[in-house]
């Protein structure tokens, strides 16, 4: 089946904001190579483009399934995740058809998932503030402090007094340098 009425992933909207790719799809996407970009389902096929570029959607869903990280330890990562934040590795695949090793992590209640891959080819080098996973928890002094103990840094340095009021946060670092903010629930994103 084929992909109709597609438009890029960078082309602008009237608000000069940017449109995610649209069309009718058939379990395919299309979207330019620069962006990073989870998997999508969409789960119904009428989206409706009129002859002025206007959108129409006719109950159609997209969900956010998985992020993939390279990582240059699959088991250290697995481990860090797993054993800190309270992910559980639900599958795994030590041979996928591009040859990597891979392992999908969860968070309970959550269906967004990490995808974790290990290729010996690739050199995993994560620039500074590239990009962020976040988690919620419902105390983040407890949450933290917790981490603390286990030798792992918390930042800010002074991450308790940053936000006394309104939005809770703090962040940490993964063993290839990917960072993970820390939010309390309930406050603002």
């Amino acid at each position: 089946m084929k992909e109709t009425q597609t438009r890029s992933a960078n082309q602008p909207n009237q608000q000069g904001g940017c449109r995610n790719v649209i069309g009718k799809f058939s379990g395919k996407r299309s979207h330019s190579p620069s962006h990073t970009i989870s998997r999508l389902i969409f789960q119904d096929n009428s989206i409706d483009l009129g002859a002025d570029g206007e959108i129409s959607q006719k109950g159609w869903m997209v969900k956010l399934l998985h992020t993939r990280f390279r990582v240059s330890d699959i088991e250290r990562t697995i481990a860090w995740y797993c054993d800190n934040l309270g992910y559980i590795c639900t599958r795994r695949n030590d041979r996928s058809p591009a040859g990597n090793r891979l392992a999908f992590l969860e968070l309970p209640g959550n269906e967004h998932v990490l995808e974790l891959c290990y290729s010996p080819d690739y050199e995993v080098n994560v620039p500074e503030d590239l990009m962020h996973t976040c988690i919620g928890v419902d105390d983040i002094i407890s949450f933290c402090d917790g981490l603390e103990k286990k030798g792992i840094e918390v930042w800010p340095e002074n991450w308790r007094e940053t936000f006394p009021t309104g939005r809770k946060m703090a962040f940490l670092t993964d063993p290839d340098g990917y960072e993970v903010e820390i939010l309390q629930n309930g406050s603002p994103v």
